[in-house]
C-alpha cells in the first residue's frame, strides 16, 4: 500500500503483521513532523535564494545546487522529495539540452523523483 507522506504522520505500521494503525492523539503529538525536503538547481544563485525562501515559508526544506553534476551528487548523498530545477545552465543557451540530458540521469538514481523544470 501506497501513502503519501501527509498520510504517514497519522498512522503507523503494526511490527507484528505489517498493517497500518491510526495513530493516538498522544502518539501523534509524540511524533515528530514531517519536513519535506527540495532539491533547487539552477547556475543563478540569486534564483536559488529566492525559491529557498519562498518554500521555506512553506514547510519546505530546500537544498540548492548550480551544475547538474550538483543535482547528481545531491541525489546520492539523501532523499528528496521533489526537484525543481532550470534545463539551461551554460551561459546565454536556451536549448535546455543540459537539462534534458540530466532528466536521463536523475530517472536512473530516483525513477519516483517528481521533477518539475523549466527553460
Amino acid at each position: 500500500m501506497f501513502l503519501h507522506p501527509a498520510e504517514t504522520a497519522s498512522v503507523r505500521v503494526d511490527e507484528t503483521d505489517g498493517t497500518f494503525l491510526a495513530l493516538s492523539p498522544s502518539e501523534m503529538m509524540q511524533s515528530p513532523p514531517i519536513v519535506p525536503h527540495a532539491l533547487i538547481a539552477d547556475d543563478q544563485v540569486e534564483v536559488l535564494e529566492a525559491l529557498r525562501l519562498l518554500l521555506k515559508g512553506e514547510g519546505i526544506l530546500a537544498h540548492g545546487v548550480t551544475s547538474p553534476q550538483g543535482v547528481l551528487e545531491a541525489l546520492r548523498s539523501r532523499h528528496f522529495d521533489i526537484l525543481l530545477m532550470d534545463l539551461n545552465y551554460a551561459r546565454d543557451t536556451t536549448s535546455g539540452h543540459e537539462g534534458l540530458d540530466l532528466l536521463d540521469r536523475i530517472q536512473v538514481l530516483d525513477a519516483t523523483l517528481l521533477v518539475i523544470s523549466q527553460d
